[in-house]
């Protein structure tokens, strides 16, 4: 769970999320796939589903939960400016860019839409969802630590609040929005859990690994097996163990590699921005470029995605 590590493994997953949301406009435009090289990715992005954005959400809960571990009230009380501010000041910034794209390729924008785009709660075109909800994850754990701030209650009793807060959100939120949006949302709280147990989770994946292992992929699979899911729960539950499984696999398998390690480092505007010359490049002949060119078409959207990336850091707040 090093820092480099960690960036490594998200790099990755972002690479998935962006064959994901590159996929979306590809068989909007008509393009028939190859058997051969097509249909395996398809058939990949099928499988992982929304786990494919686990670890982003297990390891912002962990990351919080240590950096509270370290610096104590400092870090909670700091957590409104420093955590959720820039997080909703980036995303307006990303908003606007997406909603002036929008009015050059003519699509008519109402000042109500473009607000709940700003809270993330709809899309003008750009990925919304994970925003809001990374956003929500931090203000539940900001109000679950201030509200317990004076009283010498344990880190666990904390973090049940946070879990508790967590399936309220998933209530609330299966009323109003898709699945996606709460499918996995227990994963943030189970990136703090495991900040919390951290030496007796270490511990035990050290000293029977091999078991551990087994019963998570035996989890796993059960898990995936079980066709019923009050409000998501399992898929959560799934979540959890997924994110655990990756967590015990990076024990053995080593993933250091230089180019995943800067994506995972910027996160947030290859997530954010990823879509923006999706949509341009798809609106030259309403797709037909994309139908007739497909692989350049997913060349020049990640070599623009990653340009915005190397830009992000002249306009991030």
């Amino acid at each position: 769970l090093s820092k480099d590590r960690c960036n490594a493994i998200k790099g990755l997953f972002i690479l998935f999320v962006f064959v994901r949301h590159l996929l979306q406009y590809i068989e909007k435009s008509g393009y028939i796939g190859s058997p051969f090289w097509d249909k395996p990715l398809l058939l990949i992005d099928q499988k992982l589903g929304q786990l494919i954005v686990v670890m982003f959400l297990f390891y912002s809960g962990y990351g919080v939960m240590e950096s509270i571990l370290k610096k104590k009230d400092s870090y909670i009380l700091s957590m409104p400016k420093n955590r959720i501010l820039p997080t909703f000041m980036n995303f307006a910034v990303a908003v606007s860019v997406f909603a002036i794209a929008d009015l050059i390729l003519g699509k008519v924008l109402t000042i109500p839409t473009y607000l709940q785009a700003l809270i993330g709660w709809i899309s003008i075109g750009n990925s919304n969802w994970y925003i809001f909800v990374i956003i929500l994850c931090y203000i539940i754990t900001f109000i679950s630590f201030v509200i317990f701030r004076e009283r010498n209650l344990s880190l666990h009793l904390r973090g049940l609040f946070i879990l508790f807060l967590s399936l309220c959100s998933i209530f609330i939120l299966s009323h109003y929005q898709k699945p996606h949006w709460y499918n996995t949302i227990l994963a943030f709280s189970f990136g703090i859990f495991f900040s919390i147990h951290k030496q007796k989770l270490d511990f035990l994946i050290r000293n029977h690994y091999k078991k551990i292992l087994f019963v998570l992929f035996i989890l796993f699979i059960a898990l995936k097996a079980i066709h019923s899911d009050f409000l998501y729960l399992k898929y959560n539950l799934t979540a959890c163990i997924f994110a655990l499984l990756i967590v015990a696999l990076s024990y053995k398998i080593k993933i250091e590699n230089e180019p995943l390690k800067w994506l995972g480092m910027n996160l947030f505007p290859l997530y954010i921005y990823q879509r923006l010359p999706m949509m341009i490049l798809y609106s030259i002949n309403n797709g037909e470029f994309v139908k007739s060119h497909a692989y350049i078409y997913m060349v020049l959207c990640l070599l623009f995605t990653i340009a915005i990336a190397f830009l992000f850091r002249f306009w991030q707040y």
